[in-house]
């Protein structure tokens, strides 16, 4: 089985499809190699691809008209993002780069709107995973509100002992 392929098999949003589903998304699939700081797309552009993490960090953020840049999220091997705007049709929510080297599959938004419609166990799980990304922006928000700066790296720091993870979060990173 070639690697994409591979990949796309063990992936959860394309989980319950066949072999041959599997194998007709690795063809529309394509692999985007990133070096180290390498910016894969900006924050306002149109949204023309859905992304997976194969290997490597990409931190997406947002930046304001002063040049204070905010870290939105840290992806990691496994994670898809621009769901949303391939699904809304709206601008590209945050900007791209690559911490480490990195490897994405792109499938165009038109491509992967269609094979959510043709096949439901995708759209399934992207709906899951969608819900849980709502989750965690309540989460989010909760904290931005609630709770003071102590208290919110606090819990970080504990979230952070928890994973299994050997990255070490950067200050910039918290």
């Amino acid at each position: 089985m070639h690697p994409v392929q591979q990949y796309i098999a063990g992936h959860s949003l394309f989980q319950g499809l066949d072999s041959r589903h599997i194998e007709e998304i690795s063809r529309l699939a394509r692999l985007v190699a990133l070096g180290r700081g390498q910016i894969l797309a900006l924050e306002n552009e149109p949204c023309s691809a859905v992304y997976l993490v194969v290997s490597g960090r990409l931190r997406a953020y947002k930046m304001s008209p002063q040049g204070r840049e905010q870290i939105v999220a840290i992806l990691q091997t496994g994670q898809a993002f621009y769901l949303v705007p391939a699904l809304d049709g709206g601008p590209l929510p945050a900007t791209t780069q690559a911490l480490t080297r990195a490897s994405v599959l792109s499938i165009s938004r038109d491509d992967f709107v269609s094979l959510m419609q043709r096949f439901p166990p995708l759209a399934l799980h992207v709906a899951v995973d969608l819900a849980r990304r709502l989750r965690q922006m309540t989460g989010l928000v909760e904290d931005l509100s609630l709770r003071t700066v102590p208290e919110r790296l606090a819990r970080l720091l504990l979230e952070t002992a928890r994973a299994s993870t050997d990255h070490r979060l950067t200050q910039r990173e918290m």
